[in-house]
Formats: structure tokens, sequence, C-alpha cells
């Protein structure tokens, strides 16, 4: 790799820094089982279906806090009511496209045979179930449903609705994406992601609704986190409510996600990436870099460093293009196949460019500082933060934490520290 491009007269004076807690809302589900329960019943969907139906339950998205114990209670639920749920996983090209890598993705979220009390029942192949065309798009395509899933009697759909990274529109990540994307496998997912992100405001509502006219859909369970990660909202919809309750969803979920409340940083430094805090390895709609550019930033970073990779995302450095630096101990984490695979099916090829890329922390941190324009000795705005889904508290330099002293978004909870490393020049403090 690469070391010595910051030279001695041109080194910067590192600020210290400051400990910050930022005020989210904070409201949550208290019972989680109760909630569920009680909607289902209101619903009275246990009337659609007859005794002994075989359901399959998708499930697949990452960083859902709550998921194993929300998949369990629909399970439950359904069991309660004389019928026989299985699991399916509904992910695109997660766990390399593979039906034992996919296995395994569930596994990580907590999901197996032994702790649902199910069998899951993986495959790739699906059933091509309609064509759809919008007006974007002057050639139909084909929209694909899971085979397993669509041969059962009824299909419950589970995920999480939230701002999507790569376009805007009143229905975004959520049920409707889970129907394409999830249930449609590697194959529909691909299809999808073929005709562009800038369109998807079409292409997901469109190939959804072919999808509930065509598949024995039964229902969805629609989740909405705060800031903190924890389920703010669970909404049981009826397969007839999918649109009306990912537009609505959504508009919560935009108000309560988590953010950095500061509109410029000169340096934001992420300690660690991965697939389990966002799709996008470090979320687009955190770090204002957005591989659309149709899409206006709600925050502008000069240069963004990337220290590490967690484990938990097992070489898969998707979004990793959005770095401006990485350290040598990140890239040599990366799996470029897991990586390649799940950036090709996207289409969105520059997130799987790699960085220039620096042997350790501090000249990292020095590379990004001394390459940013207009920032003066004294003045500089950094903020390192652990990964872009937990962001209560965050570090920031000590001239920018001097400005949020009467903030009402921040609380100053340290005092200032210089940013210590060890003798391979890795930061050793600024614990989070």
């Amino acid at each position: 790799m690469v070391s010595g491009l910051v030279q001695e007269w041109n080194k910067a004076e590192l600020p210290k820094m400051v400990r910050v807690r930022q005020k989210f809302a904070g409201s949550k589900i208290k019972d989680i089982r109760e909630e569920m329960r009680d909607q289902f019943s209101a619903l009275k969907l246990s009337e659609r279906l007859k005794p002994g139906a075989k359901i399959a339950v998708a499930v697949g998205s990452r960083g859902i806090h709550d998921i194993d114990k929300i998949t369990k209670e629909v399970i439950e639920i359904l069991k309660d009511h004389n019928f026989e749920p299985f699991i399916i996983p509904a992910m695109g090209s997660h766990g390399g496209a593979a039906e034992e890598g996919q296995v395994k993705v569930l596994a990580e979220y907590g999901i197996t045979e032994d702790t649902m009390g199910v069998s899951i029942k993986s495959s790739l192949d699906v059933v091509e179930v309609g064509t759809v065309r919008v007006p974007s798009v002057p050639e139909e395509f084909p929209v694909y449903v899971d085979k397993i899933g669509y041969n059962s009697d009824g299909i419950v759909v589970i995920n999480r609705v939230k701002p999507h990274t790569l376009f805007r529109h009143d229905v975004e990540s959520g049920l409707m994406k889970m129907l394409t994307i999830g249930l449609g496998k590697h194959q529909g997912a691909t299809i999808a992601h073929l005709q562009g992100f800038d369109i998807f405001g079409e292409i997901i509502p469109a190939v959804g609704e072919e999808i509930l006219k065509k598949a024995p859909i039964y229902f969805g369970v629609g989740i909405v986190e705060n800031a903190f990660e924890e389920t703010a909202e669970i909404r049981i919809v009826p397969r007839e409510d999918f649109m009306q309750a990912d537009q609505e969803l959504l508009v919560k979920a935009r108000k309560l996600m988590g953010r950095i409340m500061l509109p410029e940083i000169d340096v934001l430094i992420i300690k660690e990436i991965g697939k389990e805090f966002s799709g996008d390895g470090m979320d687009p709609n955190v770090v204002g870099r957005y591989l659309n550019p149709h899409i206006k930033p709600d925050i502008k970073a000069q240069k963004i460093v990337v220290l590490d990779l967690s484990e938990k995302t097992k070489g898969n450095a998707t979004g990793i293009g959005s770095a401006d630096v990485i350290t040598k101990r990140m890239y040599d984490k990366i799996d470029l196949k897991k990586t390649y695979i799940n950036i090709y099916t996207s289409t969105a090829l520059p997130g799987g460019r790699i960085p220039i890329t620096i042997d350790t922390d501090e000249e990292a941190i020095q590379v990004a500082l001394t390459s940013c324009v207009r920032v003066y000795p004294g003045k500089y705005k950094v903020v390192y933060i652990p990964n872009t889904l937990y962001l209560e508290e965050l570090w920031v330099s000590e001239p920018l934490a001097q400005t949020l002293k009467d903030s009402p978004d921040f609380e100053i909870i340290g005092e200032p520290e210089a940013i210590e490393f060890d003798a391979e020049g890795n930061i050793v403090n600024l614990p989070f």
C-alpha cells in the first residue's frame, strides 16, 4: 500500500476531539407480541385462508433490529390459527446469490430452523408471473417470484420501511420493494436493477402491483425504526393496502431516521462500514454521498475516511466507492467476489471502486485533512462516527464542539481529547 504522502511541512495539527450526544426522538413499541396480535385479530386475517394452509414467510433484509422477534411472532400467530408456516429467504444477491449462502445470512439475524421452530426452504428458482411496462421503459420486462413461495397457499413479507439510498419517491424501501427485489430473488433483482435507479420510483410500484395480482400474497409486516434502531412502529398490512402503507410509513421513517445533524464537515471519519449497517455499507442518507446525482444531500463532507470493514459483513465492501481514503487493514479484508456480485446486481458499479489506500489511520486522516480546500488550522470540522447506523454518540473536533454548546440538538458529554495512535499508527482512544 502507500505511506509518506504527507510531508512534514504539510502535516496538519490534528484537532482535539470532544464526545457529544445527538438528541433524537426515541419512541418505541413496548410489547411487540401484543401489538402484532392485536392488529392481526382486528384485521380478521385468519378468515382469509383455510386451516392447514402452507404459508411462506419471506424475510431477508439486513440491519432490522428486531427481525428475529418479529419473524418468530409471525410464525407463532400463524401456528395459533392452524396454519403451517415455513421460511423462505427473500433477498436478491445476498449470501453470494447462493441457496446455502442465503440461509447463512438468515442465521446471522438469529433466524434458523431451531430458533423459529419451522423449516427454511431456500431456493433461487423463480416463476415468471407476468410482465410490466412503465412509461420510461420502451419494452415490457418479466416479473419473477420465488417458486416455493408462489406454490404455497400464502406469502407473508416482512420488511423495514425507510428512505432508499439511490432514489426518491413516495414508495422507496418497504413492502413493495420486498416483493420486487426480495421475492424476485437474484433473477428478479437483476431485471429490476437493469431498468435503472433513476426510474425505480416507477419500477417498484409497477412490479409490486403485478406480484400482488399474480402471487398468493397473504399480508405484509411493515416496520419503522427510530434513530436508535429500535422498533418505533409495526403495521400488519393486508395485501390490498401495501402501497398506501408504504407511503404512510415512509413519511414517519424519514422523520425518525438517524442522521448527523451537521450540514457541513471537512473530514468525516467512519470507524467501519458493512452490510449490517446499511445495504450500501455506509448509508448515503447519513454521509451525503449519493450515486444518483439528482438526490440533494442534507450533509456535505469534503472528505470521507473509512478505517475498517466490519466482521459481520464477511468481506462485502459494497459502498466503499463513496469513501475518499481507506486503510490497508480494511483493504486486506475485502472479498472482491462478494462485493462485486452485490455491486453488479445493483448496476451501481461506482459503489465498488477502491479509494486511495493508506497504511495507517493516522496518515489516512492526514491525507484527507490536508487535501481539503479552504480549511484553516484551528478551525477544522472533523467528525468521527462508529458506523452509519448508530449515531447517537459521536466525536467532533474541538472547534466544532464550541459551536454546538447552545444547540438544542446536541449535548456535550466529554472533555477535549487528543487523538492517540499506537505504534502501527492506528487510533487507540475515542471509544463509542
